[in-house]
């Protein structure tokens, strides 16, 4: 169901609450830009904790910045597996509370973070998560703040990582240097097949690199540098 664009808002939110409980046969909800707040986030987590038949929800864009509730929501739910929580701003401290929901489930496949002034500290912990988690296959962290030092993380999370296939690290403020890590890692990694860097600071220097890293890398289907 997509009801994405509205104004829902926190009383919309309820509503919805209500069907989540008792539906058993949506598998799909957007609710892209409808100004839920955290309260209305909350609610729509509330009740996914006794839904078992939701495996996507798009939340982006709703002014949602306290996601301990999300947190919480996986403790009780083991079906849903797609969460975009995109442009929210959610900031460093709060994102690490989703690091620790990906240390200890199991069931995400896709996780949408892009556009929420996460740093170096996320970035840290979310490449240790992946050194050994087994269950993500995409992950989008465009439009944060990632740099060349967090290139050099990723870069090393990607040597170890074997189920990711889909990376969006698009306008992240990523240079030469962390470009030529990400490359670096290509080499040996044979699961991603998309990658997005479009608008960073890449040049020419790097060229190098990525027909290097392309070379010996059989696996990468879908490389975008715009």
């Amino acid at each position: 169901m997509d009801l994405s664009n509205n104004i829902i808002g926190f009383e919309g939110a309820q509503s919805i609450c209500e069907a989540l409980q008792t539906n058993i046969t949506l598998t799909s909800l957007n609710l892209t830009s409808n100004g839920l707040g955290d309260g209305g986030a909350k609610s729509i987590f509330e009740a996914l904790k006794t839904n078992s038949t939701l495996t996507s929800l798009d939340l982006s864009s709703n002014k949602i910045y306290d996601v301990n509730s999300i947190c919480e929501l996986f403790q009780s739910n083991f079906t849903l597996r797609s969460l975009d929580i995109g442009s929210n701003l959610i900031g460093d401290d709060s994102a690490q509370a989703i690091c620790e929901l990906l240390k200890s489930s199991s069931i995400l496949t896709s996780l949408d973070l892009n556009s929420n002034q996460i740093g170096y500290k996320t970035v840290k912990s979310i490449c240790e998560i992946l050194k050994s988690n087994s269950t993500l296959t995409y992950l989008d962290l465009g439009c944060n703040k990632i740099r060349d030092v967090g290139s050099i993380l990723i870069c090393e999370a990607l040597k170890l990582n074997s189920t990711l296939t889909s990376l969006d690290l698009f306008d992240n403020d990523i240079g030469d240097d962390g470009a030529k890590s990400i490359f670096e890692s290509l080499k040996t990694n044979s699961a991603l097949t998309s990658l997005d860097l479009t608008s960073n600071n890449i040049g020419s220097n790097s060229v190098r690199s990525i027909c290097e890293s392309l070379k010996s890398n059989s696996a990468l289907t879908n490389l975008d540098l715009g």
